[in-house]
């Protein structure tokens, strides 16, 4: 009679990681009649100041394009009526003391173009008493749907009444269109930079003006320009920022050389009094930029050492008729040790496949690890 007895074999696994030392990395109209107006009206009541706030590249509130006319919680713009023509208008009173009466057969602040012509316009003044204080005819107007005037010596709570001879609207008949209009304060803007800390030659860096209206009255359009050394460089044209709103103007540049750059983001140009008689501003920072070399610019790396072993076991036992038996024991042990090095590298630019040439160098406590030179990497 015969048996056989088996034990299962013992495994044991032993695991060392192990991180790197110092590891280095590389990679290489009009009528002469005054028509009475109504009493003027109350004085617009003055919106707090906005804080500015900081800007969260993470924010998931839908983003909208600088030139889209989101909101309007400005003072009402003056309308007028005659046939099928219409006119808007506004009366704003800049920080010279010169007040910007604007006009159109279209919508205010709209960058839509406004239909027909204003031919001719007549301007009358009123005290805040409803005193008649001056009249202007402008006669053969040019310039379309459209007509700015400038008027000085005017008070802020000053009444105008504007009466326009429209053409092109409702066929060859030339429409009378009156509208009456209160004086408001200009739209003042202020601007806050905000740079990265640091960034790198050919990285795209995203420089943001933090753009509001801090008047209160009105909202406007303007032009937010990016100068980098003085030169211009990019600007966002007609951009809107309603009255008491902040806005952001987000551009993306590449600088193209190190060192220390003067970065300013300027709103409505170098015209502080335009047309709308918006007051502009600006605001300049300092930024680093260190050499790209078309390098590294983030890397990780890590080493690990495993050292692994085996031992097996291996367990007979014979048994006799007549009660005798015989053993046997088999142990063996196997030791196995490898090592894995992990290295990920980010560009510090864009680049273009195919790669003409990559280098890579390791060292560890002095000591050269390995070299490695690849070519045509697509």
């Amino acid at each position: 009679m015969f048996s056989r007895g088996w034990r299962s074999a013992r495994r044991g696994v032993f695991v060392k990681a192990v991180a790197a030392a110092a590891l280095a990395a590389a990679l290489a109209a009009c009528g002469d009649t005054v028509s009475p107006l109504a009493a003027p009206a109350a004085p617009l009541a003055k919106k707090a100041a906005p804080t500015i706030p900081v800007a969260n590249p993470g924010s998931a509130s839908a983003l909208k394009s600088n030139s889209v006319k989101y909101r309007d919680n400005g003072a009402p713009h003056a309308t007028g009526r005659s046939g099928s023509a219409t006119l808007e208008g506004r009366a704003v009173f800049d920080a010279h003391g010169v007040t910007h009466l604007v006009i159109t057969t279209g919508e205010l602040d709209s960058t839509t173009p406004a239909p027909g012509e204003i031919v001719k316009a007549q301007i009358k003044v009123f005290s805040a008493a409803g005193q008649l204080l001056s009249v202007e005819n402008h006669n053969q107007l040019t310039g379309g749907g459209v007509q700015t005037f400038l008027l000085q010596g005017l008070a802020p709570d000053a009444r105008i009444q504007v009466q326009a001879n429209v053409r092109g609207i409702d066929g060859n008949r030339t429409d009378v269109v009156t509208l009456t209009t209160g004086v408001v304060h200009a739209a003042r803007l202020r601007v806050a930079l905000q740079l990265p800390g640091q960034t790198s030659v050919g990285r795209p860096v995203v420089i943001n003006g933090i753009v509001s209206e801090v008047g209160g009255d009105v909202g406007t359009r303007a032009d937010c320009v990016l100068y980098v050394d003085g030169q211009e460089v990019d600007r966002a044209d007609n951009i809107w920022v309603d009255a008491g709103d902040v806005v952001t103007c987000a551009f993306t540049y590449t600088f193209p050389s190190a060192g220390r750059h003067t970065v300013e983001v300027r709103v409505n140009g170098d015209a502080a009094v335009g047309d709308l008689g918006v007051i502009g501003a600006g605001d300049t920072g300092d930024l680093d930029v260190i050499g790209g070399g078309g390098g590294l610019t983030a890397w990780t790396a890590s080493v690990e050492d495993r050292s692994e072993a085996t031992t097996s076991v291996l367990e007979y036992t014979w048994w006799k008729p007549d009660g005798s038996h015989k053993e046997y024991s088999n142990t063996e042990v196997t030791s196995t040790r490898s090592q894995t090095l992990s290295l990920q590298g980010t560009l510090g630019r864009a680049v273009a496949f195919p790669l003409a040439a990559v280098d890579l160098s390791m060292e560890s406590a002095g000591v050269e690890w390995e070299t490695e030179h690849w070519t045509g990497l697509a």
